[in-house]
């Protein structure tokens, strides 16, 4: 009687098996990577807006100058301290929600948000931006966050 040569079926099932862990390793990496990547780029956003503000204030004397409305995204892409793709109710920042800085009845304060931030990279961004010392901030609502951060020189 001869051989018949191929693969048995308990190979192609522990093929299968290691192809499975495989993939769910590779999903679970790149995921993570793609949130801390998320979470720079808001950490950057942040940044730029806290320099216009910086900007306003060196040059106004205050960050009152800024409006505390809807107008302030305008009031800064006006004077060419933030890019004009920050306008209200634009989908700008990394999860798809939007940036807003408003000014304070307190000339030394002005207030950074960043909406719909899930609970785990709003909880990340809070920690860097403390780490960086710029700007202390909480995350507010249940699933998606708003990060929000005030910011004085």
């Amino acid at each position: 009687m001869r051989k018949i040569k191929g693969i048995g079926l308990l190979e192609l099932m522990l093929a299968l098996a290691v192809i499975s862990v495989l993939l769910v390793a590779a999903t679970r990496y790149f995921s993570s990577t793609s949130s801390s990547q998320k979470v720079n780029a808001a950490a950057e956003m942040l940044q730029v807006a806290i320099n216009a503000s910086e900007d306003v204030r060196m040059s106004d004397g205050k960050y009152s100058a800024i409006p505390s409305d809807d107008k302030a995204i305008e009031f800064l892409i006006g004077r060419g301290l933030i890019p004009d793709t920050w306008k209200k109710d634009a989908s700008v920042n990394p999860w798809g929600g939007g940036i807003n800085v408003t000014g304070h009845s307190n000339p030394e304060h002005v207030t950074l948000i960043l909406s719909n931030v899930p609970t785990e990279e709003c909880m990340a961004l809070t920690e860097l931006m403390a780490k960086k010392g710029v700007i202390n901030g909480n995350c507010k609502g249940d699933k998606l966050q708003q990060y929000s951060g005030d910011y004085s020189s």
